[in-house]
């Protein structure tokens, strides 16, 4: 495992990530959205970014509501959370906005609970008839580990890339990985931080066949 600081754009490390026209992006926490373009840019028009977040596109900024239009029929929404299994989820949202994907005290000031629809990738794959998942992002406020464990069916089916945020929760910095490494087989992994603090940092899972040269 390489670990690397400041380089390069979140969620899309360049010298680690591939996409190509005609690719599948499942996005999974959108906000305001700015990784979006780039992933448009690289699938193109023939390709796929399925954008799943409880509160959808309402955050989108005016730059990344652009870009949607240009590709509209490459671009999916899908308001939900990624969870574990499929039904509702309890989360705790602050003032409307940012969605909490982990526990938070009920007392905490501006948070409130809410009742979302949930579903897990495998479900995802299956209800847009997906034929392939080239890469798959998350960074779901915490709830990365119930999003993973509901993705194995894609994971042993497609081998996607992944960029998966473990800043969230201090264990998630060697819980995650410990739990993909055992069950990505012949996959490498890579950690990327795009702040000089424990946030924003970022661990890609990469096929080994998808490796590009000199790793």
């Amino acid at each position: 495992m390489q670990r690397r600081y400041l380089k390069g754009l979140q969620y899309f490390d360049r010298d680690l990530v591939t996409l190509r026209e005609g690719d599948v992006v499942i996005n999974g926490g959108v906000h305001d959205g700015f990784e979006i373009p780039v992933f448009l840019a690289l699938v193109g028009t023939t390709g796929k970014v399925i954008c799943v977040d409880p509160n959808g596109f309402d955050y989108l900024s005016d730059y990344v509501r652009e870009n949607v239009a240009y590709f509209p029929n490459a671009t999916v929404e899908k308001r939900l959370a990624m969870w574990s299994e499929t039904g509702t989820v309890i989360l705790y949202t602050n003032d409307g906005e940012q969605v909490c994907g982990r526990e938070a005290k009920a007392d905490m000031p501006g948070f409130e609970e809410r009742e979302f629809s949930a579903a897990t990738i495998d479900w995802l794959v299956s209800e847009e008839r997906l034929e392939k998942v080239d890469f798959i992002k998350l960074d779901l406020e915490g709830a990365e580990p119930q999003a993973i464990a509901g993705m194995s069916r894609t994971l042993q089916s497609f081998r996607p890339q992944l960029a998966i945020s473990i800043y969230h929760s201090i264990n998630h910095f060697w819980e995650i990985p410990i739990y993909l490494m055992e069950h990505c087989i012949n996959y490498a992994f890579f950690i990327r931080s795009y702040s000089s603090q424990m946030h924003e940092t970022i661990l890609y899972a990469i096929p080994r066949e998808r490796l590009k040269s000199g790793r």
